[in-house]
């Protein structure tokens, strides 16, 4: 079954792929690695393992998540509500910086999670929570193919976000 696939993006722009074998992903949660691989059926997993460091060192060094998941025909509308129900409690852990749901213009069955965190061991806590697993668990009969996880190391600082309303 297709479903998971995770990039670690790193500091130096370096991937390593390895394919169809659970990978610990360094300092990348194992958590993480897991669900998906559950989500996945342990099937057809293709994973990137951060060899260096996402974050130099740093253990507080806030991180970004970029998931991209690929709606099936149809199902497009159940894969947007169950993603919008990961929003609300995801918003509320303690280490989330921002949990945005984009969804692709020009092909409604591309939808983007744009998630920023405090530190690793906060997305390690969320990769750990009861929802997200259920999602990941079930995420086989609303996704059509592999979901692309990427990991950034944030460079800039986060600024409040401004009141953009006219």
């Amino acid at each position: 079954m297709e479903g998971c696939r995770i990039d670690a993006c790193m500091t130096r722009h370096q991937f390593v792929r390895l394919s169809h074998v659970p990978v610990y992903l360094g300092l990348v949660a194992l958590v993480a690695f897991v669900a998906f691989v559950g989500a996945c059926g342990g099937g057809n997993t293709r994973a990137a393992s951060a060899v260096d460091s996402l974050d130099s060192g740093n253990p507080n060094t806030k991180l970004t998540l970029i998931a991209t998941l690929y709606a099936k025909p149809g199902m497009e509308g159940e894969l947007e509500k169950r993603i919008l129900a990961l929003v609300a409690p995801s918003r509320a852990e303690a280490g989330c910086i921002n949990y945005d749901l984009e969804q692709f213009d020009d092909d409604p069955k591309i939808f983007v999670l744009y998630e920023n965190w405090r530190s690793k061991a906060d997305l390690d806590a969320h990769f750990a929570t009861p929802y997200l697993k259920d999602f990941l668990a079930h995420a086989g009969e609303v996704v059509a193919k592999d979901t692309e996880i990427k990991f950034y190391t944030m460079r800039t600082h986060q600024v409040a976000p401004r009141d953009v309303s006219p």
